[in-house]
């Protein structure tokens, strides 16, 4: 058998997997950089944990933590 076509598929399969895991990367990458960090991302992460602390003291009259808080001493003083 002659091994000169078995190698060219090898190659060219190679290629072809070569080219999905770039432009797979190249997405991920993207997509990736499209997320909010920094202070943006706190920000809303603080908004969403107000709206949910909101939520919970609706239904049960009540804030979700104890009066004296251990978690944020600072923010939630006793």
């Amino acid at each position: 058998m002659d091994s000169r076509r078995p190698h060219k598929a090898t190659v060219a399969l190679s290629a072809i997997d070569n080219a999905y895991l770039i432009n797979h990367t190249a997405e991920l990458i993207a997509a990736l950089s499209r997320r909010t960090t920094g202070s943006v991302g706190m920000k809303g992460m603080e908004q969403t944990r107000n709206g949910l602390v909101r939520d919970y003291q609706d239904t049960h009259g009540r804030p979700p933590w104890p009066l004296r808080c251990h978690c944020f001493p600072a923010r939630y003083p006793a």
